[in-house]
This record gives C-alpha cells, structure tokens and sequence, in this order.
C-alpha cells in the first residue's frame, strides 16, 4: 500500500530504470529526487525504490529502504541479497556476510547471495573460501560471465593456472567482443609464461577498444620497446585524444611512461608518469600514518623480554620462508630463485598475516594493544593461528619443504611471525633507496595509496626502514637474513647460494638459472622474474635525477657515496643527513 500519494509509484521508479538503461541518469534522477517524497509502505515497491537509489548511488537513502525492507521480511532471501549489495559497496563487510550467508540457508537454489559472498572473499584475499561458493553459483546458472570472472581470478590467486586458462577461454566464447574479458584471458597466459600469445590477445583487445588501458599496461609490461616501436606509441598517444574513464586514461599514460623509459627519453618518459600519477593519487594517504600509528604500540610491546618469554608458544614448522621489504626491491626474484630449489615453492604476496595481526588488535582497539595480545597468548590460540596460516601457505603446494611469503609489508609484522613461527626463515629484500622509491613511482599499483607521490613514498620508505631498524634490534640476533638485490646482480651465484643456506636446502645447481623454472607469477614483477640477471635496473633513477632532489634530500640516511657522488657529478647538491627521527 502507497500511503499520501496519487503518483503510481512502481511505474515511475519502472520509468527511471528504464532511463537509467538509455544512460540518461539526470531525468533518472529527477524522477527519484520526486519518488523520494514519497511515503511507501508496501515492501515490495519500498525494495524496488532501495534498488534505485543504489543504482542511482544514492547510498544513505538505498541503505534506509534496504533495512526497512529485510525487517519487515526477514526470510526473503531476495531482499536480504540486495541489502548486501549495498552494504557491500560501503565495505561492511561483516554484515553483509552475515546477510549472505542467511540468505543462502534460506534459499539454497538461489545463484547471486553465492556470488557475492565469493566477491567479499576475493575483495579480503581469501580465496580459497571464495572458490567453492563460485563452482556452486556456476553449478546453479551455468554461462554467467561475472561468476566466470571472479572464478578466474580465485584460480590465479590460488596457482591453479591452468583451470583459470580453460575458463578464460570459455568465458571469452561467452563475450567475444568484451576487451576486459580479451584483458583477462591476456593476464593468465602472462603469468603462465606464454608471453606471445598474450601479446596477440592484447592487440586484439586493443582492435576491440583502443581506449582500454588495462590493456596497454599489460602489453607495456612484458614487452621491452626500442624506437623503432613507432606504431604502439602513435596509437597510445592517439587515444590519449579520445574520451575515456580516467582509469584508462591513467593505465595508458603509465604505459607511454615505459615506453619511453624503454626508448631512453627520461623527460617525456617521466612526464608521461607525473600525469599517470596525477589521475591515480588519491585524495588523502592515510595507510603511512596508520602503519606509524601502529608501530608505536608494536614497539611497545614487542620488546627483547617479551619475545624472549614468548619464543616458546609457537608452530615449530620451518616451512615458511618471509621476504619483507619494500615493493619493487627484489622480493618477487628472491621468491623465484627459492621455488627454482625441488623443495621450495613459491605462495604469492598473501594477506593472512595481516588478518591475524587485525583479528588480535582490529585498528580501532589500537589503545588496548598490549592488553588484547596478552589475552591472545594462550598457547591453544598461537597454534590455531599458525595452523590456520600453513593450511592457506600450504595449499596444493605438496611434497615442499619451503614455501615463500613474499608479501612486502610483513615487515610490519615481524613480531607476530616471530612469535607464531619461531623457527621461520625471514629474508629482507633491501635494494637502493632511489631505484625502489622511483620504482614504486612508475607502477601503476592498484592498491598502493602512498605510491602515488614522490613525498608519500618517501615517508613509506623511511617509515619502513625505522621498522627493520628496531626489528634487528629486539629479535634474536641473525633470524634476519638481509638479500640486497645489487649484491645478488653484482654476484649471482655467491648470492643465490647464500640465500639457499639462509633457508637451511642443500644446494642445487638449477637455482642458478631460476628464470627457467616453469611456475605462474601474478605480481608486477611477472616479465622481470622470468629474465636471466640484468644490470639495467641497477642505478636507473640517474636517468631521474635532476627530478628527484626532493626525493633524495628527504633520504639522505640511507643513501650511499656513490649516490652522493652521482648527483655532484650532475651538479645537484644533496644535503647529507645522519639522524632521521621519524617515528620515535
């Protein structure tokens, strides 16, 4: 029933959909802006309403008729889907698994509860629960192109390549003339090595869309480009001319920046790369401030006669193997040489410890630190932790003695592994402060907020060095390895053995040719990982350096006499810092 109006409700929201599907959102939403004077009590119309403010993003409003209407019908599992919807897309996450989750036990037949909950784990990095959810909304509607896509992407995160090739073909069968599908189906056959059928399936993808970015960086990143490749550049910049998401417009910006990197023409090669960045930096960076935030309490608490008393409470497993440092510093080639060995294996950039670190102390809580791990210290609750961890670390990686974490920012964590995994190998990836800041710079990170701007970066990095600063401090004198990636170039083999000494394997000649080993690689590092030692990547940011004074100055602890030496010889004063200061 439609209380104090005359207006026909269902057919006016009808109407506005309807307008929505043409792409006229302003008459779609005038039409709203009246319905929403409206007082609608029959819960159907009001759930019909909640689905127009959503599309609409009219957030506050969908969210009041949504809750309205999974009260009134609380067994509808419908009602409860599209509540989770939105719910979903303001990230509570931990209500609308809860609402999922109800409406899946009350209609069991039911494809799209499934699939969103899929998209919760995937969203959280957990995807080996996101997997079975998927084969079932596939089982309940075959041929859906977003389940197949969600699908994909569980498989490549959880090294299942293959089955995510056959999928990505089927899924292309399915949307042949969809360039992020094209996309798609080009990133598997990157990370299982098949480097030039996926340069035919990009080019496609261009023919397709020649706005698509995605797919430009894809082609940037596992091609080296001379200046002969005029073709590639005049079709870059053409499209720069057309009308685009902004996110295209950033991807293919980045993507000129390497190309003219690769053709050595530093000053368009590094514009290219301030405008990419310009678009992608968000408005504010508050994941550096969060992180010092954090280590303050960490350092606090994690102090040499707490890890000392605590050393005992942990797994005993010697499986994992942690490479920590900065993105861009060498993880991804460390992680290679390690799964070159027949007992190792490499697992990715995983987030569980990250979620353990937030189960003991959620951000929220951070002024009861102290107290919330004490009361986690049981040694029933250590174990459930660090067999939760080996499970995901372990996962279809049988018959392996070692297998790498490399996630980058486990550096912030070290206490808490140490604790869970007192006999863990920790291998720290350090590389030039000026190559991994400038690196950092010229990817196009996706999640990576401080990655956006020269100054962020900078207080990232020195943030991050205060860290392992303390870490080699209060944990047990060499449980630390430190891998620096210019020794590793400089002299590969006495490096690359080592660093297999380090992880306690006997020696096998096949870890010098490491590039050769056939596995899937999903980081930025996928073409770099497969090549022999270069030297290129050594010293790159002198072709940067009259743009990164700023840069340098605020770095100037870390930097070595032959960075010092380098700038003078370019006649640019850098002034020489010894105390930093910065989170104590």
């Amino acid at each position: 029933m439609i209380a104090s109006s005359t207006t026909d409700i269902p057919s006016q929201i009808q109407k506005a959909n309807q307008l929505l599907e043409k792409g006229q959102q302003d008459s779609a939403q005038l039409i709203f802006d009246q319905l929403a004077q409206e007082e609608i009590t029959d819960t159907h119309t009001l759930g019909q309403f909640g689905e127009l403010a959503f599309r609409l993003g009219e957030k506050v409003r969908a969210i009041n008729a949504l809750s309205k209407v999974v009260e009134s019908s609380p067994e509808n599992a419908a009602y409860l889907d599209l509540y989770a919807q939105v719910l979903i897309d303001i990230h509570n996450y931990s209500k609308s698994t809860e609402l999922l989750k109800q409406a899946i036990h009350l209609n069991p037949d039911f494809h799209l509860p499934y699939i969103r909950l899929a998209a919760i784990y995937l969203e959280t990095y957990n995807f080996q629960q996101a997997i079975p959810l998927l084969e079932k909304a596939i089982a309940l509607k075959p041929g859906e192109p977003l389940t197949y896509v969600y699908y994909i992407n569980a498989l490549r995160y959880t090294d299942r390549h293959k089955d995510a090739l056959k999928y990505a073909q089927k899924l292309l069968r399915l949307t042949p003339n969809n360039p992020a599908n094209h996309e798609i189906l080009a990133r598997v056959l990157i990370e299982l090595g098949k480097l030039d059928d996926a340069r035919a399936q990009l080019e496609k993808t261009l023919r397709i869309d020649p706005t698509y970015g995605p797919a430009y960086n894809s082609l940037t990143d596992i091609t080296k480009f001379t200046p002969e490749n005029k073709a590639i550049i005049r079709e870059a910049e053409a499209a720069l001319k057309l009308p685009m998401r902004v996110e295209n417009r950033a991807l293919i910006l980045f993507s000129l920046g390497k190309i003219y990197d690769d053709c050595k023409q530093w000053d368009k090669a590094f514009e290219h790369y301030r405008q990419a960045n310009l678009l992608s930096k968000p408005a504010i960076e508050d994941s550096t401030a969060a992180a010092v935030k954090r280590f303050k309490k960490t350092r606090k608490t994690y102090n040499k006669k707490f890890i000392a008393n605590t050393i005992h409470l942990g797994s005993d497993s010697e499986i994992p193997v942690f490479v920590v440092g900065m993105p861009r510093s060498g993880t991804t080639l460390i992680e290679q040489i390690i799964s070159s060995h027949s007992q190792g294996a490499g697992a990715g950039e995983l987030t569980a410890i990250d979620r353990i670190e937030k189960t003991i102390c959620p951000d929220e809580s951070l002024s009861d630190y102290d107290k919330l791990l004490r009361a986690s210290l049981t040694k029933e609750l250590i174990h459930k932790h660090a067999c939760n961890y080996l499970e995901v670390l372990t996962k279809d990686r049988a018959n392996t003695n070692r297998v790498v974490d490399k996630m980058p920012d486990n550096f912030l964590y070290l206490g808490l592994i140490n604790l869970l995994f007192p006999n863990a190998h920790i291998i720290h990836a350090i590389r030039n402060p000026l190559d991994t800041c400038l690196s950092c710079y010229l990817q196009p990170f996706t999640y990576i907020r401080w990655s956006h701007d020269l100054d962020w970066i900078a207080a990232r990095y020195q943030m991050y060095r205060e860290f392992m600063d303390y870490w080699k401090e209060v944990l047990p004198e060499n449980k630390i390895v430190h891998m620096r990636y210019e020794d590793i170039i400089d002299d590969p083999e006495t490096q690359i053995r080592r660093l297999i000494s380090a992880c306690d394997m006997p020696w096998e000649e096949q870890c010098l040719e490491f590039h050769k080993k056939e596995r899937a690689i999903t980081t930025a590092s996928v073409w770099q990982a497969r090549q022999p030692i270069y030297q290129s990547s050594r010293m790159r940011w002198v072709h940067y350096a009259p743009l990164l004074k700023a840069l340098a100055n605020k770095l100037s602890r870390f930097l070595s006499d032959e960075d010092f030496a380098e700038f003078e010889r370019q006649g640019i004063r850098i002034k020489k810092r010894w105390r930093l200061g910065f989170t104590r």
